[in-house]
């Protein structure tokens, strides 16, 4: 499952289908997904979800530090970053090295037609087996998954 074959080998271009990410996460959480619906996500996360009430006020960095974005996510790893753009067609997610994810995050929001953090965002770590969590209500949750006697546990 982790070696997937990328469309695109362009940063910020290169793009993984859905519904691999879909299986991912699934296998992750352990709880069978049929899309990466937030509610039903932040739920098989199965992790604190925290509340930013005035998040509409703040700023991009401001909202990468308070939701602990870059905290996960060695140097070295794999993400996959699911915005509210990635259910267009074809739907796909970005895969993103983790020390540009920064970048990604900052950057392309005008070229996708949408910021960051305007929408539902959903961030796998594929290789650390984490997963971050953005809704669009200004909610979001984190967890680190590890395999524990056949099952998963953060």
């Amino acid at each position: 499952m982790r070696d997937v074959e990328l469309e695109n080998q362009e940063l910020f271009k290169r793009r993984i289908p859905l519904p691999q990410v879909v299986r991912r996460v699934s296998e992750l959480t352990g709880v069978a997904l049929r899309d990466l619906q937030c509610d039903a996500l932040l739920d098989a996360i199965g992790a604190p979800v925290h509340l930013i009430p005035d998040w509409r006020a703040r700023t991009p960095e401001e909202l990468i530090v308070q939701t602990q974005l870059l905290e996960l996510w060695p140097a070295t790893s794999t993400t996959v970053v699911v915005p509210e753009v990635s259910y267009d067609s074809p739907p796909a997610g970005f895969v993103v090295p983790s020390d540009d994810l920064r970048a990604f995050v900052l950057g392309p929001g005008r070229e996708m037609g949408e910021a960051f953090f305007t929408g539902d965002v959903v961030v796998v770590g594929w290789d650390t087996e984490a997963i971050w969590s953005f809704h669009h209500e200004g909610a979001w949750a984190h967890r680190r998954f590890a395999p524990v006697d056949g099952g998963m546990q953060s």
